[in-house]
């Protein structure tokens, strides 16, 4: 079935943008398309390679759980053979993939794309400190879910395995991404060159905000009232009005862009 929906993907690509265009944008970026398909194939390649570590995580994972949550008043009792936690009234096995394994390395993948094409920006060797910052922020915001988890579980089953489990690591994820490249943005040591010799910001019309805020907000925004809605998310009016308020803050900018009908473009729509 993936191999299914890899294939349609592609075939859906190919049909919506014409080969030309792809065979333009290779030659006009040949090592980002590189750099993409490295990327894709990297995950699993680490995951596989690396299964001595990962099961070491899985066990280190579960005890620094159970000892977070005797540190906040709990009373855990593990259970080494079925992998699980228990506190009173709730019981959650865990499983390989919620060790954290994954997250670092899409964390570790995302800095080295970072570090690469930001490298003119960066000051090195200091910038690749953000690896081993970002392998241990990911792990403690994995042991910070896990025990979220169990301690939502005591009050609320459904809603800690059905909301809180789906988007708690994605979302810790997300943050810690846009955090690390915040951070090395704006603290000095980072930098290549000092904050006050930044040049000032280009007009909005030849930025990337206007087109990537609407999607970005939709998305933020849902992250932040779908645990609160149940099989209908009720608060999905607060997307649409959060969403139409980067249109209109944004509206000279998407007026002047010019409106004419596309079939391709409706087909992409």
């Amino acid at each position: 079935v993936r191999i299914a929906l890899a294939m349609s993907a592609l075939v859906t690509a190919l049909a919506l943008i014409p080969l030309e265009v792809w065979q333009e944008w290779y030659r006009a970026r040949p090592r980002a398309f590189r750099g993409g398909i490295a990327v894709g194939l990297a995950v699993p390649v680490l995951r596989d390679f690396i299964p001595m570590v990962s099961s070491a995580m899985y066990d280190f994972s579960i005890w620094a759980a159970a000892a977070t949550l005797s540190a906040l008043g709990q009373h855990p009792v593990l259970d080494w053979q079925r992998h699980s936690i228990a506190v009173p009234g709730f019981r959650v096995s865990i499983a390989p993939q919620c060790a954290g394994i994954d997250g670092i390395v899409l964390i570790t993948l995302f800095l080295a794309a970072y570090l690469w094409f930001c490298r003119r920006d960066l000051r090195f060797p200091a910038a690749l400190i953000l690896f081993p910052v970002g392998v241990i922020l990911s792990w403690l915001l994995n042991d910070v879910r896990l025990t979220a988890l169990i301690m939502i579980g005591q009050h609320s089953p459904r809603f800690a395995i059905g909301v809180f489990h789906s988007i708690a690591g994605w979302a810790f994820l997300n943050v810690l991404a846009v955090g690390m490249a915040v951070s090395s943005r704006t603290i000095s040591i980072f930098r290549a060159d000092p904050l006050d010799a930044v040049p000032p910001a280009r007009e909005r019309t030849s930025s990337a905000d206007m087109y990537l805020l609407p999607m970005l907000v939709t998305l933020a925004a849902g992250m932040l009232t779908k645990p609160f809605g149940a099989s209908l998310d009720f608060l999905y009016p607060v997307s649409v009005i959060a969403t139409a308020a980067v249109l209109w803050l944004y509206r000279r900018e998407i007026v002047g862009l010019g409106w004419n009908f596309d079939w391709t473009a409706l087909g992409m729509g």
